[in-house]
């Protein structure tokens, strides 16, 4: 296990990154969607090949073979094989970073909406994932080294950001023995559980997980 790190599994609904470079010609929406749709595919087929056949184990050709384009289109998304696995792990916690931002500048909010938001968010995101097997990506012993260091520096991020939503919404006379970390790492991993439960409770309303969830840290940060 690499930590807490191997815990984040994608949260990422749309996968919107898009292509580097200046040069780019400007697409009408149809080609958008079509340039969105493959660059999902190949990471949903590198993800999965990278799971079976390991990092070291997985071409480029696998991994378009497995898409059914040809390789130089692989390239136009995709450079090397090393930047396909960077935008794997990096689309599992850029989102929900970007979300604690929002969150953080909106000043209609109380510290205790703040922090319910970001859970109820988070919870939504990782039900409603498509990718499953960030997990064991991240565990691959020959996985780049580069691409693992800025994926850890990002999620150490988002538990900062945590732990800052934590701080400010827990009562000041609180009956828990716990430090503002500790309850924000009792916090956290409730919600790296929802990815279990989506797999081990598949009859379960999503719904009723996010509400369950989101009630559970309620009555935690309450006492």
């Amino acid at each position: 296990m690499l930590g807490w790190a191997t815990e984040r599994i994608s949260m990422t609904v749309e996968g919107d990154a898009r292509r580097r470079g200046d040069s780019s010609p400007v697409l009408a929406p149809q080609a958008r969607r079509s340039r969105r749709v493959g660059r999902d595919a190949i990471l949903d087929a590198a993800q999965n090949l990278f799971v079976m056949n390991g990092y070291a184990g997985t071409s480029t050709r696998d991994i378009a073979d497995a898409v059914g384009i040809r390789q130089p289109s692989l390239y136009y998304h995709f450079k090397t094989k090393s930047d396909i696995l960077r935008e794997v792990l990096l689309e599992t916690v850029e989102p929900a970073i970007a979300t604690a931002h929002s969150l953080e500048d909106d000043t209609t909010l109380t510290p205790r909406q703040r922090l319910l938001s970001m859970v109820r968010w988070d919870v939504a995101s990782l039900l409603q994932s498509s990718r499953r097997n960030q997990i064991y990506v991240m565990q691959l012993p020959e996985a780049e080294l580069s691409a693992l260091t800025e994926y850890r520096d990002r999620f150490a991020l988002l538990r900062r950001l945590y732990r800052s939503f934590v701080a400010a919404a827990r009562r000041d006379s609180t009956e828990l023995p716990l430090s503002d970390e500790a309850l924000a790492n009792v916090i956290f991993s409730m919600i790296e559980a929802v990815s279990f439960r989506r797999i081990y409770e598949q009859e379960s309303n999503p719904a009723d997980i996010i509400e369950q969830t989101v009630h559970a840290v309620g009555v935690l940060i309450d006492r």
